[in-house]
């Protein structure tokens, strides 16, 4: 039953995550047509270029995939300022003749109107904008709550595959390893035991804390099977390496 509702939860994370990109690409084509309308006697005259929405807040232009500008949102450090991102090289060609006079001609028109004012009225919150953020926002919510909930349900499954593997182990229940594995028992750097295939408790102190185990391992130049006992060892260092 729980694997079952885990996977609808699972489910309805998956579908929040193909309603979130429609809605950011939505609201990237809404932005998109606001910065082409402030800057559109530049882009008629470069119709090379082409025009872009990164992450939601930063403008930029490409040509052939390749970016010549860029405005940028500096809003993560708590402020609605932007500015201008371009890449400084030696202008000795046609290509890069070209790439300067646009990003001068686009540096004209938000120096006249003014960086933040210009840049504002593209990403201003109003409108189908302000819908398209609730709405992400309430799919943001409830994808919190979703995984909340999923991480919720794997920690009870693990306690509960702990558990069961702690009692098989401490009643001398034999753990059969898929494959050879290494079996740390300590912190310390030779507090393992290789080629392990399977392993049992013979004892245990009063507490369940601390046990003697038996490790059978498979010898490394034969398929012979050799027994390892090793007492005294913490529990806490083997319980994952049980599941």
């Amino acid at each position: 039953m729980t694997n079952i509702i885990k996977q609808t939860l699972i489910d309805r994370r998956t579908v929040i995550g193909e309603e979130l990109q429609i809605l950011g690409a939505q609201k990237n084509e809404l932005i998109s047509k606001r910065a082409e309308e402030l800057f559109k006697e530049v882009l008629a005259d470069f119709p090379q270029v082409t025009l872009g929405i990164s992450y939601g807040d930063t403008i930029y232009f490409n040509i052939d995939r390749k970016e010549i500008l860029s405005i940028n949102s500096r809003s993560w450090v708590g402020n609605s300022n932007h500015y201008l991102n371009t890449y400084s090289t030696t202008i000795d060609s046609e290509f890069e003749y070209k790439r300067l006079i646009f990003n001068g001609r686009i540096a004209e028109i938000l120096y006249k109107g003014g960086m933040n004012e210009c840049i504002n009225t593209i990403f201003v919150e109003d409108g189908l904008l302000k819908v398209y953020k609730e709405q992400a926002s309430e799919l943001h919510n409830e994808d919190r709550v979703l995984r909340s909930e999923i991480d919720r349900l794997n920690r009870e499954a693990a306690d509960m595959r702990k558990a069961k593997a702690l009692e098989n182990f401490y009643t001398g229940g034999e753990v059969v390893l898929d494959k050879l594995q290494t079996i740390n028992y300590g912190r310390g750097r030779y507090e393992s035991i290789s080629r392990v295939t399977k392993l049992k408790c013979i004892n245990r102190n009063t507490s369940g804390k601390k046990v003697t185990v038996e490790f059978t391992c498979l010898s490394y130049d034969t398929d012979q099977e050799t027994i390892h006992t090793k007492e005294d060892i913490q529990v806490k260092y083997l319980i994952d390496q049980l599941i």
